[in-house]
């Protein structure tokens, strides 16, 4: 069994497209920076400590850990980064 056309096909021709300029390319809008890391985790320089942070979609800091009241705590009731935690300030663990 031998198959022919029955009738030429055109050609296909490409359609030309406009060239992109980089203000076209640029966002009309400014948006949110992108996160590479979520959750994003930050030193508290003051206390020491690492609090991680958690975003949604939007950029919006949604949780973290630990808590901006227990930050709090720890400054209020004397974390402040010079120390070891609890056990350096009760002793525990340091031979003499």
């Amino acid at each position: 069994m031998q198959i022919t056309p029955t009738s030429a096909v055109p050609a296909i021709q490409p359609t030309p497209r406009p060239t992109e300029t980089a203000a076209d390319a640029a966002p009309a809008t400014p948006t949110a920076p992108v996160r590479l890391l979520n959750p994003q985790p930050v030193i508290d320089p003051a206390l020491g400590i690492v609090v991680t942070e958690y975003f949604n979609r939007a950029g919006d800091l949604t949780n973290q850990y630990p808590t901006e009241r227990a930050l709090e705590n720890y400054r209020v009731h004397g974390l402040d980064g010079t120390t070891s935690g609890a056990a350096s300030q009760s002793g525990a663990g340091v031979r003499p």
